[in-house]
């Protein structure tokens, strides 16, 4: 219950966010509406390897605190994180060498393209830059025990980043569409930074994860 209800309530306040942001993108007009949703759909296949491999980091993690070996721990950290960074790499290119035929299928206006374009080559090369710390990294920290930290640092960033920061782009500065991507991005630069501190200063390995009875857990 430690871990998972703050790892649910993180996750729910995400989509929460991801809601506001797309009634933000939705009041720039259908071109807007189809780019982000085309978009998103493309990122997203970007970010699966990291996904994927970020869910069974947690499960490595988990077994060296488990047993106490906090070097292993970092060990595996490091190791994992670089083949997410590996992964996201070869996803990324094979996403935007395929991006021109994906983007013939819909045949979008120049606005629409242009929009698309936009979210997906930049989405590649700050994911493959910044991505694996602000989304990646929390799952060492749950694993510890330590889930509060990363989602108080998520509901945070989402909320100051991702929904205000955004508002002041498109509504004060005049940005357009593609600033709530940049708010995205600020999102995770913020996060990741946070969370590459935590990890240096070593509080994460004062957790951990223990039975009710008080136990440690196998």
């Amino acid at each position: 219950m430690r871990i998972g209800v703050p790892y649910g309530l993180e996750n729910g306040i995400f989509y929460f966010g991801r809601l506001l942001i797309l009634s933000l993108v939705s009041t720039f007009g259908t071109a807007a509406i189809a780019a982000n949703s085309v978009g998103s759909t493309i990122t997203s296949l970007q970010a699966l390897p990291g996904m994927a491999i970020g869910l069974g980091m947690s499960i490595v993690i988990s077994r060296c605190v488990g047993a106490g070996d906090f070097t292993q721990a970092r060990y595996y950290t490091k190791k994992i994180l670089g083949i997410i960074f590996v992964a996201q790499i070869v996803s990324s290119v094979i996403s935007l060498a395929l991006f021109p035929s994906i983007l013939s299928i819909y045949h979008f206006s120049a606005e629409a393209m242009q929009w698309t374009t936009e979210i997906v080559w930049s989405h590649a090369i700050v994911m493959i830059l910044i991505w694996p710390f602000g989304n990646a990294l929390p799952s060492v920290f749950r694993a510890a025990g330590d889930a509060k930290y990363p989602m108080v640092v998520s509901m945070i960033t989402m909320f100051c980043c991702r929904i205000i920061f955004a508002y002041v782009l498109v509504y004060l500065l005049d940005m357009g569409m593609f600033a709530t991507w940049i708010a995205i991005y600020c999102d995770w630069l913020i996060k990741g930074g946070l969370f590459i501190w935590r990890y240096v200063n070593g509080k994460w390995t004062k957790f951990q994860a223990t039975e009710l009875n008080g136990r440690k857990a196998e």
